[in-house]
């Protein structure tokens, strides 16, 4: 993947553009650091990110999408792995440098939590994200969600959502059947591309339906809602899949808003 990065030795001289020393700076990382490398259905290497141990408390990391593959949105799902990964080792924090006009670079870091150390223009700037548990995203979440559910049924049709939709002032609900088990979400989009009005919704109803049990933490929500760019996730009871309720953006919000305000 390194090998199709131009200009080489852009930056503190990396990657270095004899093939060699490349290989030796390579193997260096997978001996070195701890590694996450993301691959294609063809094997082709898609991306690498590597965390390096600076004081056991503190860790540096390095983090680079193959130039086919830039400004698809695989940095930052990276970087918010990365960052994930170095908290479950247990580092407090991680540190790094990157060029004062590499827009692109501190636009992902900023994304996923990083903050100037210093503004200062100069060669490079420093940036550092901390990692310490916030007690408030780790609260199950049936604390915080919403109970009070509208729903849909399977066995009912199109025109009864497009009804529930244009009611409600919303663009999807989830579906149970009828012992109100979740078995599938709906949008305007399944609505419209499977249109006839007397289509019962299990039909065409979406049935890989993104949810989370009851008892997961606020973070896990958090990370689900980011990495998949959904508004709302439906809330399920362990074992039975039975919906108990949905979390939202805006619950996480008022939860988390609730809780400064009031300490």
């Amino acid at each position: 993947m390194y090998q199709n990065f131009e200009p080489k030795e852009s930056y503190q001289g990396l990657p270095p553009a004899d093939p060699k020393r490349l290989l030796a700076w390579v193997n260096s990382m997978l001996d070195n650091g701890f590694n996450i490398i993301g691959i294609s259905f063809d094997q082709e290497v898609v991306c690498h990110g590597a965390i390096f141990d600076i004081d056991g408390c503190r860790a540096d990391f390095i983090l680079a999408v193959s130039p086919r593959y830039q400004n698809s949105g695989i940095g930052i799902q990276l970087a918010r792995l990365v960052k994930k990964v170095s908290q479950e080792i247990g580092y407090k924090n991680i540190w790094l440098c990157v060029e004062p006009y590499n827009m692109k670079a501190k636009h992902i870091y900023s994304k996923v939590g990083f903050h100037y150390i210093s503004r200062q223009i100069c060669e490079e700037c420093e940036m550092l994200v901390d990692l310490k548990y916030d007690p408030a995203m780790e609260v199950a979440v049936e604390s915080i969600m919403t109970r009070d559910v509208f729903y849909l049924r399977d066995d009912q049709t199109a025109k009864d959502a497009i009804k529930m939709f244009l009611k409600l002032g919303i663009s999807g609900l989830p579906v149970v059947n009828t012992d109100n088990r979740l078995v599938g979400f709906l949008t305007e989009t399944d609505v419209l591309e499977g249109w006839t009005g007397e289509r019962f919704l299990s039909e065409i109803m979406t049935r890989d339906v993104l949810y989370i049990n009851k008892d997961a933490l606020i973070s896990q929500v958090v990370m689900l809602i980011c990495d998949r760019g959904v508004k709302q996730i439906p809330v399920v009871q362990k074992g039975d899949h039975l919906l108990v309720g949905i979390v939202s953006r805006k619950d996480i919000l008022r939860h988390l808003f609730m809780r400064d305000f009031f300490c």
